[in-house]
């Protein structure tokens, strides 16, 4: 890639300056409809897991799939670089928006084998999920370089602000009788895809740029395996659960059922932290640091997404305009930060940690002893992860693998294409480890108000966020040393800041 000439594609079709007007507005504003959806289907989609140890002798079911099928969809739509993102979108949302009718928002839990037409419908909803946050993801990849930060931070406000968003949709369905919000949240998403993908057609002089085939087809492969290593964790936890939960003589002593709880609970832990190992190494052999970085960021969202945004807005106005401008705010300054300010400090590792201290006030022992927490902790969720994915997101968003701005973490050889693959990769991540986390999450959330919280998984996104701090420092000291080792030229422009 000597010159960067193969990154560069040439002609005027792809080489003119889109300017920041409508189009790149609705984008935004379609993406962030988007991001929404995909956090308020998350916990629908694994709840099945979530609730299964909590029937003794429920077997898994095969609604645990819902996940992986999500996961598996966005992967794939790395593979359609020829049409355009948006109208994989709008294909995904109208699947989305079928199936949730005619599953008419019932919920799979391990109690009883569901129907089969539920099934289908669980399944393909999950798929609809999974190709329209795909084909956001590919629109941010296709768009010039000038509309990636708006729709990059159009995504990321709707996935800091879903709760204060779904609690205004609700009020607002509300005075129109007993309508569910979720597939109102589907129909307004599927609306904007609809005029982002009209727009895009009409101004796009040329087809969307090519991406490599090992960018296309590998990560579907990784997705794969990722989740089948979630699901085979899982079959073996509830094969144990439910093989030593009682005893052969069928009693079930209280130290048995202790170590069988211990293990049900530890082995969670340990399948998300597998599989988002698996990924984050390909991650870094793939696109670098910054896609390691994206992927550490997903899985650190994914408990917060499911625990700590579970508290009710809807009884408080004032509650949901406090987190809906806390998110904003929130989000603009990880956008900030991600260009002016990415070489001083880990922002995203500083957004997780905040985010972190959000999920012990979820537990409802402290929400009993401390009302404020109500509205403390959906606060700090929507500031921590505001933060984080306003930086996350823009960060890679902004950046060319031909560039090197001394922030160590697009290398500098990677291939074009590598933008909508790392971000695929973030959200397997976040929606993986989601599913591998959601029984330790539903305990969390529906345990006696007199027991102790639970605090693995505070301990968890603050071991997440230690490891983006150590990527950070470890991505300086590659620049350094990149620095200490390159000739310097004459040509080389001595400015600050990032090479236009």
């Amino acid at each position: 890639m000597g010159d960067g000439s193969s990154i560069r594609p040439a002609g005027p079709a792809t080489t003119r300056r889109v300017p920041v007007g409508v189009e790149t507005l609705v984008a935004a504003v379609a993406a962030a409809a988007v991001g929404a959806v995909f956090v308020a289907a998350l916990p629908s989609l694994v709840v099945s897991t979530g609730f299964t140890d909590l029937v003794p002798a429920a077997p898994i079911r095969v609604g645990v799939l819902g996940p992986d099928a999500l996961a598996l969809a966005a992967a794939v739509t790395l593979a359609l670089y020829r049409v355009s993102g948006w109208l994989v979108a709008v294909a995904g949302l109208l699947l989305a928006t079928v199936a949730d009718r005619a599953a008419d928002a019932a919920l799979l839990v391990p109690v009883g084998a569901p129907a089969p037409g539920q099934l289908v419908a669980h399944l393909g909803a999950a798929v609809g999920g999974g190709l329209a946050l795909g084909g956001v993801l590919l629109a941010v990849g296709q768009a010039a370089r000038p509309a990636r930060a708006p729709v990059a931070v159009g995504l990321a406000v709707g996935l800091a602000c879903q709760p204060a968003y779904a609690a205004v949709v609700r009020a607002a369905v509300a005075e129109r009788g007993p309508l569910p919000s979720f597939p109102v949240q589907l129909w307004l998403a599927l609306g904007c895809t609809v005029v982002a993908a009209l727009l895009a057609y009409r101004s796009r002089g040329g087809a969307p740029r090519p991406v490599p085939g090992p960018l296309r087809w590998t990560p579907v492969v990784v997705v794969v395996l990722a989740g089948l290593l979630v699901l085979g964790g899982l079959l073996v936890r509830s094969w144990v659960v439910r093989a030593f939960r009682v005893s052969p003589d069928g009693l079930a002593g209280p130290r048995r059922e202790q170590a069988v709880e211990a293990f049900a609970h530890h082995s969670t832990v340990a399948i998300a932290v597998v599989a988002g190992l698996a990924l984050l190494w390909y991650a870094h052999r793939a696109v670098g640091l910054v896609g390691a970085r994206w992927v550490v960021l997903g899985f650190a969202a994914a408990p917060v997404s499911l625990v700590a945004w579970a508290l009710d807005l809807a009884t408080s106005p004032r509650r949901v305009l406090l987190v809906a401008v806390t998110g904003l705010v929130a989000v603009s300054a990880g956008a900030l930060l991600a260009r002016h300010a990415a070489r001083v400090l880990p922002w995203d590792a500083l957004g997780v940690a905040v985010a972190a201290v959000a999920l012990p006030l979820a537990a409802p022992a402290v929400r009993a002893e401390l009302p404020s927490a109500l509205t403390v902790g959906p606060v700090l969720a929507a500031l921590g992860l505001g933060l984080a994915l306003g930086f996350g997101l823009t960060f890679p968003a902004t950046r060319d693998p031909d560039e090197e701005d001394g922030s160590g973490s697009v290398d500098p050889g990677t291939e074009r294409g590598w933008l909508p693959a790392a971000l695929v990769l973030g959200f397997v991540a976040w929606t993986l480890t989601a599913q591998a986390l959601s029984p330790v999450a539903v305990r969390a959330q529906f345990q006696n108000v007199r027991s102790e919280p639970v605090f693995t998984l505070p301990v968890l996104v603050g071991t997440a966020a230690l490891l983006l701090a150590l990527l950070f420092a470890f991505g300086r000291l590659v620049d350094r040393l990149r620095n200490l080792h390159a000739p310097t030229r004459p040509d080389t422009p001595t400015t600050p800041g990032i090479p236009g």
